[in-house]
């Protein structure tokens, strides 16, 4: 069907009606771009289905001490590792999380002298998720907190990370196999 417009379009457009045409061949664009964006969520969301968070999160959860130095954080984990998520640990107790987000805020001239805890999220603003929840729920919950990754809780126990790119590695590991 879009197709069909656009085709229209280019007919509207040699047959004289520059204005018509174009408009006719736009609308079967966008007509065309949002049938295969539909297909595409379809696609995932069937991908996704029973799927639950435990099934994708990371297990491997970097902990950083409240009392770090940004600059530390930077240059050994987020630089020297790849790491863009830290729990942020006080005596091996969960007191809040870093992401990239936190620490570009901070201007780099301060990285040596601001600490982890005065820009972290503290633990009870954190959005946290269950290991059993369901993985399109979890990334709709990620959408309405404006967040990449949350934290993966269960009785009050750190599990792991799930974020956007576990979910994109789950779904491309999914589709390698043919599964």
């Amino acid at each position: 069907m879009a197709f069909g417009f656009i085709g229209w379009g280019i007919l509207t457009v040699l047959g004289g009606n520059v204005i018509g045409g174009m408009w006719i061949a736009f609308i079967g664009w966008f007509l065309q771009n949002a049938a295969a964006a539909s297909h595409g969520e379809a696609t995932m969301r069937e991908m996704l289905r029973d799927v639950t968070v435990g099934q994708a999160m990371t297990r491997d959860c970097r902990h950083v001490e409240r009392g770090s130095s940004l600059d530390r954080v930077v240059h050994e984990e987020v630089l020297g590792a790849g790491r863009r998520c830290f729990v942020v640990t006080e005596a091996g107790r969960l007191v809040g999380l870093l992401t990239l987000h936190e620490i570009k805020a901070i201007p780099k001239d301060r990285w040596g002298v601001v600490t982890v805890g005065e820009v972290m999220t503290p633990a009870d603003k954190v959005t946290a998720v269950n290991p059993k929840t369901d993985l399109l729920a979890a990334l709709e919950k990620m959408d309405d907190a404006n967040v990449a990754q949350m934290p993966v809780v269960e009785a009050g126990e750190l599990l792991g990370m799930i974020g956007r790119e576990q979910v994109l590695h789950y779904v491309r590991v999914r589709a390698e196999l043919g599964v």
